[in-house]
């Protein structure tokens, strides 16, 4: 492909129209805002960077994207940040810099995630989240926090006989 041919592919992946157009309360929304990357941004293969609705979606610079990552609409990711495959990025997500995510992470709509977060995988970000924190599980908690209740959790088979007896003794003494 010539490099003609290899820029209008580009364009054709690079913030293509999610649907034909978006709709609101039934009124037809036309996607008019760029996607715009900074320099020595790499994008693996099978991402998908969705268009703006009502402002710029950007990607700053040094920012690497694996494979098969989803950003959406009106979104911004700062500076060297590292997005591992299978993260979905909903719109209007506001990502500072130096931030890692790790591999199939989901975040949803309207939210900010602080300078140097470090999101473990397979998390689920419902709020915005301060930087400078790791962050894990189902619905994002402090990374510490997250493994400590693991942890419990992985002892509890063994934990409840003794709860039992305890729980046992207790009724029958009163």
């Amino acid at each position: 492909v010539d490099r003609r041919g290899a820029l209008d592919v580009l364009e054709r992946a690079l913030g293509a129209h999610e649907l034909p157009l978006a709709r609101q309360d039934r009124v037809e929304v036309v996607v008019v805002e760029p996607a715009v990357l900074g320099d020595h941004v790499d994008i693996g293969a099978g991402c998908t960077i969705d268009r703006g609705v009502t402002a710029v979606t950007r990607i700053g610079d040094h920012t690497k994207l694996d494979y098969l990552v989803q950003v959406g609409h009106d979104t911004i990711i700062g500076k060297r940040c590292l997005i591992a495959a299978q993260v979905g990025i909903a719109g209007v997500v506001e990502i500072e810099d130096d931030v890692a995510i790790w591999g199939q992470a989901g975040i949803v709509q309207d939210l900010k995630i602080g300078a140097g977060a470090n999101i473990l995988g397979k998390t689920g970000v419902m709020s915005s989240l301060p930087g400078k924190k790791s962050y894990g599980g189902m619905v994002a908690d402090a990374a510490r926090a997250f493994l400590r209740k693991e942890a419990a959790l992985k002892r509890l088979p063994d934990l409840l006989p003794a709860l039992e007896a305890l729980l046992e003794a207790y009724h029958r003494n009163g």
